[in-house]
């Protein structure tokens, strides 16, 4: 499991939760705290083992070795990619970063992207669902 997200999408925090245990450095400050890939073992809740690659912001540019690092982290996969985007900031940047994934690991990885929103607390503010606020997207 590959995790992607800019800085402040709340990926740090979603690995921790999916881990069940604080084992990625998880920040408020504008700064990435991720600047090369760093992986975890773990157990879902129903016992499932999983494997978490964490990766740097897609804006710091890894060098190829930092790549084939990552990928090979992930061995035997990556089976999936999580592409984390805070739903308070949303942006064509964010929505973009699909494309970034594509040069790095191939037009196949587009098969294996799960979108996962964190930030829902500013829909409730906000009194609007998912499936409201996604209609509010640009379609680009």
């Amino acid at each position: 499991m590959v995790l992607v997200g800019k800085t402040l999408s709340g990926k740090s925090a979603l690995e921790n939760n999916l881990l069940r245990r604080q084992h990625f450095q998880s920040t408020t400050i504008v700064e990435s705290v991720t600047l090369t890939c760093k992986v975890a073992q773990g157990n879902l809740r129903g016992g499932t083992k999983i494997l978490i690659v964490d990766t740097p912001d897609k804006t710091y540019v890894p060098t190829k070795i930092e790549i084939v690092r990552c990928l090979g982290l992930s061995s035997p996969g990556p089976h999936v990619f999580l592409l984390v985007l805070r739903i308070s900031r949303l942006t064509n940047e964010e929505l973009d970063t699909v494309n970034h994934l594509v040069p790095v690991f191939g037009e196949d990885v587009i098969n294996h992207v799960v979108i996962v929103f964190t930030g829902k607390e500013s829909l409730t503010f906000e009194k609007l669902t998912l499936a409201d606020y996604l209609q509010r997207v640009p379609p680009n």
